[in-house]
């Protein structure tokens, strides 16, 4: 490490003397900024002023490197000066409990987390030794700095306020997100939607009074499986669209199979595959129909590029209820009949394959290939529906015969 032996209390740092004018300090000849720490005890205090100059950071070599650590230290003292510090929990591993100068400009503190802003945002969470806290953000407090909770040990945290804000990396490699179960939230907003470890796809339901989704909720997703989205149909969720085809599509990744399920009043489910393959105007009327709650628009099939997701679109679009029996979605499943049929008993449930039969868009050929998979299933109602068709046909073509 470069820089400038100094002792202060027990405390052997590395310092630099920086030859500028500082905003953390009366104008003067300069300041002085932390290295590095190369002895240490319990206790760690940063010294106010070297030889007549404050010192306003400690910004270690190779920050950011995870090579850093002073274990051991469980009290840190910020003073007057001091105005930028790593956003990293790593650095301290046994932090217990940390003071601030009164007169400090930039940073406070409740004895355990670090606060800019005059307390509107939480820096740092600086409870690495504090493995099973209970960590309480004030509802003071608006937005989570960048890593605020990175690598931090604590297994729960109560956000009092529900629209606070938090950034991309806030939780990485935190010990809270990776015990949610599902989806992690921070106040009323989803933060993150975890992928599956086993490859099924197994529901994650959005929980009643979600208002908001992050930019990368969804990120996560097809990295271990895909999953289906439930949703009560009168939620306004601005982004889950966007959010869901960025998910259906990572970059430098396989397409990915996301469905949305949406719960009605009546608690039926309605539900369609996301489509990656849309182009841009697609995308907007999926987001009018989804975000808003609105009944989803039969023209968006047309913006849907790639084959497999027009059709699973269509299928889902003319299992739905009170669909008439002509237009666009059907038109499709007779073009794709023995794929439109295998496609129709993997995606949907019993009562909207019924609904789709209904429709008679299948022919005898499509009909008895969904037998199996039908049964096979347990579709006893569809099942029956099938053969009550295929009798129909044959009672028909004799009667044309004779």
């Amino acid at each position: 490490m470069k820089g400038e032996k100094y002792c202060f209390r027990d405390t052997g740092f590395l310092i630099e003397h920086k030859e500028h004018i500082n905003r953390m300090a009366s104008p003067g000849e300069g300041n002085v900024i932390i290295r590095g720490i190369i002895s240490w005890g319990e206790s760690v205090e940063f010294p106010e002023l070297v030889e007549g100059r404050p010192v306003t950071a400690f910004i270690p070599y190779n920050e950011g490197t995870g090579e850093l650590s002073w274990p051991g230290v469980k009290k840190l003292h910020f003073p007057r000066f001091f105005g930028r510090f790593p956003e990293r929990n790593d650095l301290f591993p046994d932090l217990r409990e940390i003071e601030v100068d009164p007169e400090n400009r930039i940073f406070l503190t409740d004895g355990k987390m670090l606060f800019k802003d005059e307390g509107r945002e939480l820096f740092l969470s600086l409870v690495s030794g504090l493995k099973e806290e209970r960590v309480i953000v004030p509802e003071k407090v608006i937005r989570l700095g960048a890593a605020a909770f990175a690598d931090s040990r604590c297994e729960e945290i109560d956000f009092r306020n529900p629209g606070i804000e938090a950034g991309e990396k806030s939780f990485d490699r935190s010990v809270w997100l990776e015990k949610q179960e599902g989806a992690a939230y921070i106040g009323d907003m989803l933060y993150r939607v975890k992928g599956n470890k086993d490859g099924r796809n197994t529901g994650i339901y959005i929980r009643k009074g979600t208002r908001r989704i992050f930019k990368t909720a969804f990120s996560a997703l097809g990295e271990e499986g895909a999953d289906s989205i439930f949703i009560n149909k009168d939620m306004k969720l601005p982004g889950l669209t966007d959010n869901l085809i960025a998910a259906a599509n990572p970059r430098g990744r396989g397409k990915v199979k996301i469905t949305l399920i949406r719960v009605n009043e009546e608690g039926k489910e309605e539900r369609f595959s996301v489509p990656s393959g849309i182009d841009p105007k697609g995308r907007e009327l999926l987001r009018k129909a989804w975000d808003l709650g609105d009944e989803m628009p039969e023209d968006a099939i047309e913006h849907i590029t790639d084959r497999g997701e027009r059709l699973d679109f269509a299928i889902y679009q003319a299992s739905g209820r009170n669909k008439a029996g002509t237009g666009l979605p059907l038109e499709i499943i007779r073009e794709e009949q023995g794929e439109a049929a295998a496609h129709s008993v993997m995606l949907l449930d019993e009562e909207s394959l019924c609904r789709l039969l209904e429709k008679e868009v299948f022919d005898r050929e499509a009909l008895l290939s969904m037998l199996p998979a039908a049964q096979d299933r347990g579709f006893v109602s569809v099942a029956a529906h099938i053969l009550y068709s295929l009798s129909n046909e044959k009672t028909q073509n004799t009667k044309e015969r004779a």
